[in-house]
């Protein structure tokens, strides 16, 4: 009995040891492509992200980076795709949602009048989510105040607010 104990306890640690094995190997595959896309080399950043996720089509970093490829590139609507797919992938992660917000930004400014309140309830609705998760993100912050200063009451802008996000 105790040696089955004991065998149990020995496999139950080896997989626990390979788990982590994988869980490091897979960080430091992650830092090639982050090293990637840092370097501004997107082409390879993206293909590299890409192999990441046929392979783990759950990978919340490998998407947060193909949205902020395709965010460089302008492409408004796939990076808020990527973006949203991290953000729901983790959702606690402020950046995710902070980058989401710099997406809908971008895409508000060559939205049509129709659009535009939408658009921007999304950006401010982002840009709190990351301020909320993580009250020390001064980027997102700042960027809610900025929203709320630079928008309409039309569309949801306020001072106000803007003040408090700044406090």
């Amino acid at each position: 009995m105790k040696q089955k104990l004991y065998l149990g306890l020995l496999l139950l640690s080896s997989l626990v040891l390979l788990s982590n094995a994988a869980s490091a190997q897979h960080s430091a595959n992650l830092q090639e492509g982050i090293r990637l896309f840092t370097s501004k080399n997107y082409d390879d950043a993206e293909r590299f992200f890409l192999n990441v996720l046929k392979e783990d089509s759950e990978n919340a970093v490998a998407a947060f980076y193909v949205g902020r490829i395709r965010l460089a590139d302008e492409d408004f609507d796939e990076a808020i795709e990527w973006l949203d797919r991290a953000a729901k992938f983790d959702k606690t992660n402020s950046t995710y949602y902070y980058w989401l917000g710099k997406a809908y930004e971008g895409k508000l400014e060559h939205a049509n009048i129709f659009n535009l309140r939408l658009i921007y309830s999304k950006v401010k609705s982002c840009l709190s989510k990351a301020a909320e998760i993580d009250p020390g993100n001064v980027e997102a912050r700042y960027d809610l105040a900025k929203s709320y200063y630079q928008g309409s009451p039309i569309i949801g802008g306020s001072k106000s607010k803007a003040r408090e996000q700044l406090d």
